[in-house]
């Protein structure tokens, strides 16, 4: 069952999947018309999952389940995970490598890889006021406070000289 990002609860079950670059407008909805089908009709054990996805920057693919209605089950996972990796095989983008980090100065996407980050900041490419996403976060309550923060505030701080 679909639903807005705004109206799932704080405790909603949370995914970010981030691409390994800023989609243009026909592959974010390509994306956008593959998933909205599958959330519509997500079940776990034949119940309906009230759930959202979104793109956020045309960067990461948010899914969300609000599991006080009904949680999300290993199957119901896996199928979320098929639906994806369907889609992104048809427009040729990967968004399951976790080796790659993105951050934003101004408009200005960046993905690098983990061991790059470290020239990126020598070089000035991420500095103290670039804003760093968090993926692995758990659930909405702590992607709306600590998914996208400035490096200074995050774990990129390390990084920065």
């Amino acid at each position: 069952m679909l639903e807005k990002f705004e109206n799932m609860p704080d405790s909603s079950r949370l995914w970010v999947y981030q691409f390994e670059r800023v989609l243009d407008k026909k592959e974010q909805e390509r994306v956008l018309q593959g998933m909205m089908p599958f959330i519509e009709s997500w079940q776990a054990h034949g119940k309906d999952l009230k759930a959202s996805c979104e793109l956020k920057y045309g960067l990461f693919l948010i899914l969300a389940v609000d599991e006080d209605m009904h949680g999300a089950t290993g199957c119901s996972i896996d199928s979320s995970v098929n639906a994806i990796k369907k889609i992104v095989a048809e427009i040729g983008v990967d968004c399951f490598d976790r080796s790659k980090v993105a951050f934003r100065n101004g408009d200005n996407f960046i993905v690098r890889s983990l061991q790059e980050l470290k020239s990126s900041a020598e070089s000035g490419e991420l500095n103290a006021d670039s804003l760093v996403y968090n993926n692995g976060v758990a659930d909405k309550s702590s992607f709306l406070k600590t998914w996208e923060l400035k490096a200074l505030d995050s774990w990129a701080k390390r990084y920065i000289v």
